[in-house]
């Protein structure tokens, strides 16, 4: 998947017919292409858009986004390795004035998308952070998870949130909000600063509560509920943000990091049981990163790079061939929203990355 596909440039082309691209999705694509008028382009929409202050701390709109982007783009404009280090000072000092709560949480309490788990993986991301400054958030997610029941990471907030209020008394099972996200955190602080015994206990106990939240759907592939205790839907979601691809990768990375062959194993045959069944219509809600293709993309694309998996190769590439294929609708997408996670502008940066592009920015996913 070298080669660019004319399907492509005309996407790539659509960046010049807009008058801004959404911040989160251009560093992607910047990321995914750091060169050529795709990453031009994408990066001088990006770089419009710094006047305005980030969005708390988080991985999406927050500090912790702006300080990776800042560090990536650096690559195509050596010059912001200025405000990057000006970005990374502001973050260490956020942080020192920056609490969570232990107990009755939200989602940013924790999670991937605004809480420390997010920051954390960008904190784990840049050299020039010292172990210091991500030990509080480590330590903050590892008393989170100190407890065999987990009763400490039940949503007990959001409680009049009509959109959320199904966490309520849960643990969340998904990557973006839930305990997989933890996960790929933690994993990111024990790459950066060394696996301690306390950090391995509980990895290993998290992967086993996820384990245990896994059962076979009836096409026998293995699913998870969106969150412990909650019901099985007929039609479990297979995605990014819930389900078998991204759990099934959350574990293959917790046992490369534990050194664990029986949660390798688990992870395989969990990825092995979607790859044998797959079907477009009933796996893909839609086209974007976080409910459809190109998210179980990047998820396949990362286990063809990066394990054993059969037929993880050959997931990626229809994938890469079906949205290439609905490069129109991808078009249309992009008249309304070009955004990372739920538009156009995720695609994008997806395709561009599987075709050769800079895979940094992939950490946000969890992926790499």
């Amino acid at each position: 998947m070298t080669e660019r596909s004319p399907s492509l440039a005309r996407l790539g082309r659509l960046l010049g017919e807009l008058p801004q691209v959404a911040p989160d999705a251009a560093m992607a694509i910047v990321g995914g292409a750091l060169s050529g008028p795709d990453a031009t382009r994408a990066l001088t929409s990006w770089l419009r858009g710094l006047k305005h202050a980030p969005r708390g701390l988080g991985l999406f709109g927050g500090s912790a986004e702006r300080l990776l982007n800042l560090r990536i783009a650096a690559t195509a404009l050596p010059k912001l390795a200025v405000p990057a280090a000006a970005q990374r000072e502001a973050l260490v000092a956020q942080l020192a004035t920056t609490t969570w709560r232990d107990s009755e949480v939200g989602w940013a309490d924790y999670d991937l998308i605004v809480g420390p788990s997010g920051t954390l993986v960008a904190l784990a991301a840049d050299p020039e952070v010292p172990a210091s400054v991500r030990a509080p958030l480590t330590g903050h997610l590892l008393g989170l998870c100190a407890t065999p029941d987990l009763a400490r990471l039940r949503i007990g907030a959001q409680q009049d949130d009509h959109l959320r209020r199904w966490n309520i008394g849960h643990v969340n099972l998904g990557l973006a909000h839930g305990l997989p996200g933890i996960m790929i955190a933690l994993c990111a602080a024990a790459e950066a600063d060394g696996l301690s015994d306390e950090l391995a206990t509980t990895l290993a106990r998290l992967a086993g509560r996820l384990i245990a939240e896994c059962r076979p759907d009836g096409r026998g592939v293995y699913a998870w509920p969106h969150a412990s205790g909650v019901e099985f839907p007929s039609r479990p979601l297979q995605a990014w943000c819930y389900g078998c691809p991204s759990n099934a990768w959350v574990v293959w990375e917790t046992a490369r990091v534990l050194g664990d062959p029986e949660l390798a194993s688990f992870a395989l045959e969990a990825a092995a049981s979607f790859v044998t069944a797959y079907d477009d219509e009933r796996d893909l809600r839609n086209l974007a990163i976080c409910h459809g293709a190109a998210g179980v993309l990047l998820v396949f694309d990362a286990f063809a790079r990066h394990t054993p998996l059969a037929g993880a190769q050959t997931l990626a590439a229809h994938l890469h061939g079906y949205l290439l294929d609905r490069h129109e609708e991808v078009a249309e997408l992009a008249a309304t929203d070009w955004s990372l996670m739920n538009g156009a502008g995720g695609v994008l940066a997806a395709l561009l990355t599987v075709e050769g592009g800079d895979r940094r920015w992939l950490a946000t996913l969890g992926l790499r």
